[in-house]
């Protein structure tokens, strides 16, 4: 399939919200400490977006459930 401009700027449009979310989220829970690993069950978005955030390179997973920015 595939993506026309409009859709493909839709996605990352979608994507950069859902980073932000992600930011927020482990900021709150690490207390600050953006090194350290927060499980993926604290972080208020759902898997198939943490796994997608991995996927682009944004976040890093420890291997198990826990996930940090990059």
């Amino acid at each position: 399939m595939v993506m026309t401009e409009e859709r493909r700027r839709e996605y990352w449009r979608a994507m950069k919200e859902d980073m932000a979310e992600f930011r927020a989220a482990h900021k709150i829970e690490s207390k600050g400490r953006s090194s350290e690993f927060v499980p993926a069950r604290l972080i208020t978005l759902p898997g198939l977006v943490l796994h997608e955030l991995e996927r682009v390179n944004w976040i890093e997973c420890d291997g198990d459930f826990g996930y940090r920015p990059k």
